[in-house]
């Protein structure tokens, strides 16, 4: 019976009444009953709002659906089906919620009893908010380069990444700029660059400076080539170097060149000994600046302190880094020659005009920085690294584009060093293992050194990381550059014999793109060697000396010779220590500096060597 009655009811979409005609019919208690059923109507359309979605990468929306019957009368209790034709796109929930995931194009289907409704789903980038260029203006010499970084931001000041910059030149024959930031100057005048991206413009000013008459570059050729030249210890002895007043000079007597001593026992301040850091830790010696350049070296106890140097004054006005100094690095971009970044005891890093001798800050500085030890910054003084204050593990890096810090653990960390291109640090783990932590993907590999190569003592130039291997028994010492970018290439530089155990390696010398003809392999680096018991054994190549070479390994050029002989460790731990050369290079490649124990005297003092200038 009830089955009837629901057949009665699907058909007619009406309650049906059911009466009792026959006392054989069961009915209840009296004969006729009214039985009242529910009407199922069929859903026949669904309608969604809104109808299409339009969204941005990481934004949801909720959907809303009504099931209609044949009439187009709204349905409730209906259960409804959400699929997505492109999850990687846009996901729905089971109750209709939109995310987008990713940029593209997506349908949801929304669908109740075999019906259905398409929605589509657009899902764009986050949109361009700001876009920051570093550095801010430009002043750069006519013949120079500069290359901006830019970061591009959303409203909520959070960095974009794979966005489509464009730069533009108002005044070509002023300055022009390529595709990716390199701005080179043509003529003296004014321009203005501006960086786009998404319909956001940033202007950038740049004033393009005449070329000074008498304006001179480092010229490396003009040394003679490396061939396994001897130091001639009887010609320096007759120097009385030891004796020699801070302030002093003498003529190398293989190369030529002239060499300035820095130190003595009185200068820059009483002290047992005096030296310098690490080639490539923090700068050393800045750009030359109204005709002179300042270098710092450290006395016994520790204290920096800053000399000014010219070819025509010597060495002059001598005093101490502002109080609070732990390490300091020089500019390396050419618009600010007279900027050293200072890292300070009260785990900041500020910035310093030694022409001024006083602080310098702009914004983002002073900077949260808890960095000494290893100090280093890239050519555009944007990405600053060091090893953590009370760490031996973690090496922190700031960002002045974006004013952030990171850091990573490395065990069994050695040395950490900065490509000058500011986008690789080799962190030394061990003499054969490095780890290569990409600053723009915040990605680590491991390197294993190439041949018999040790990592210690590297260079670390544009793009490149320099390093020697053992000696081979031949009293040769293989010099390779490894390319971090390239799947990790290792390139032996040929022909460049020199001598191990010990040597250090030097990209300090920052030469623009318009200086290297865009090749990179045309980069000048600085080298020395240290250790007497290879000397005299024909090798070919810089016996004890300090030399200058390009990474291509066409050109392999004797500067001087150092004379600091390896002392017996027991001739005490500082004088053992601090007899090793580790020469540096100034950032314009026009001067050496240089530790020396000066043929084994009881002292080390640091020295300082003209590079032949055009």
């Amino acid at each position: 019976m009830n089955e009837i009655v629901n057949a009665l009811s699907l058909r007619t979409g009406r309650a049906a009444r059911l009466v009792c005609l026959a006392p054989m019919i069961a009915c209840g208690a009296s004969k006729t009953a009214d039985i009242i059923l529910p009407v199922v109507v069929p859903v026949k359309s669904v309608s969604v709002a809104p109808p299409t979605l339009t969204l941005v990468v990481g934004a949801n929306q909720q959907l809303v659906p009504t099931p209609k019957d044949s009439v187009g009368g709204p349905l409730t209790g209906r259960t409804v089906t959400y699929t997505t034709s492109a999850p990687a796109v846009a996901t729905v929930s089971g109750t209709g919620l939109v995310t987008a995931v990713a940029v593209g194009a997506s349908n949801v289907v929304v669908s109740s009893e075999g019906q259905g409704f398409v929605v589509p789903v657009t899902v764009s980038a986050t949109p361009v908010a700001q876009v920051a260029v570093v550095p801010a203006s430009v002043s750069i010499m006519a013949g120079t380069t500069q290359q901006l970084t830019v970061t591009t931001r959303d409203a909520g000041a959070n960095v974009l990444t794979g966005r489509v910059v464009t730069f533009a030149t108002n005044a070509p024959a002023v300055a022009t700029v390529s595709l990716t930031g390199l701005i080179t100057g043509v003529t003296a005048g004014a321009a203005n660059i501006t960086v786009s991206s998404e319909g956001i413009n940033t202007p950038v000013p740049v004033t393009i400076n005449p070329i000074l008459a008498g304006t001179t570059t480092a010229d490396p050729a003009a040394l003679p080539n490396a061939s396994g030249q001897i130091k001639n210890a009887v010609a320096y002895n007759a120097l009385n170097i030891p004796a020699m007043a801070a302030g002093g000079s003498y003529i190398d007597p293989i190369t030529g060149v002239k060499v300035w001593k820095v130190t003595s026992a009185t200068v820059p301040v009483a002290n047992t000994f005096t030296t310098h850091w690490y080639s490539d830790g923090p700068s050393q010696i800045s750009r030359e600046y109204s005709n002179k350049h300042t270098l710092w070296v450290q006395s016994t106890g520790g204290t920096i302190y800053f000399a000014d140097f010219s070819r025509s004054g010597g060495l002059t006005n001598y005093r101490a880094a502002p109080a609070g100094t732990l390490m300091a690095t020089f500019a390396k971009d050419p618009a600010t020659p007279s900027i050293v970044y200072l890292a300070m005891s009260n785990n900041t890093l500020r910035r310093y005009d030694v022409a001024t001798s006083a602080f310098a800050d702009v914004a983002p500085f002073p900077a949260t920085f808890n960095g000494n030890q290893w100090l280093a910054n890239d050519m555009t003084d944007v990405h600053f690294i060091a090893i953590a204050n009370g760490s031996t593990t973690d090496v922190i890096h700031y960002d002045r584009s974006t004013n952030t810090k990171t850091s990573k653990t490395f065990v069994g960390l050695d040395e950490p060093y900065l490509d000058k291109n500011g986008r690789y640090v080799m962190a030394n783990t061990s003499l054969t293992t490095v780890s290569i932590w990409d600053l723009s993907n915040d990605g680590v590999t491991s390197l294993t050194a190439p041949g018999q190569a040790i990592f210690a003592h590297t260079g670390a130039a544009r793009g490149y990381f320099l390093t020697s291997d053992v000696n081979t028994g031949s009293g040769k010492t293989p010099f390779w550059a490894v390319d971090p970018a390239a799947a990790r290439a290792h390139s032996l530089i040929s022909n460049l014999g020199g001598y191990y155990p010990d040597s250090h390696h030097s990209g300090q010398w920052v030469q623009s793109d318009f200086e290297l003809g865009g090749n990179l392999k045309k980069q000048w680096v600085l080298r020395e060697t240290y250790d007497f018991s290879f000397v005299g054994n024909g090798a070919s190549g810089v016996a004890e000396g300090i030399a200058l070479l390009t990474i291509d390994g066409l050109n392999f050029k004797l500067v001087a010779h150092h004379y600091s002989v390896k002392p017996p460790a027991l001739a005490g731990p500082n004088f053992f220590y601090y007899s090793e050369p580790r020469t540096t290079i100034s950032i314009d490649g026009k001067l050496i500096m240089f530790d020396s124990n000066m043929n084994n005297s009881t002292r080390v003092d640091v020295f300082l060597i003209e590079v032949p200038i055009r």
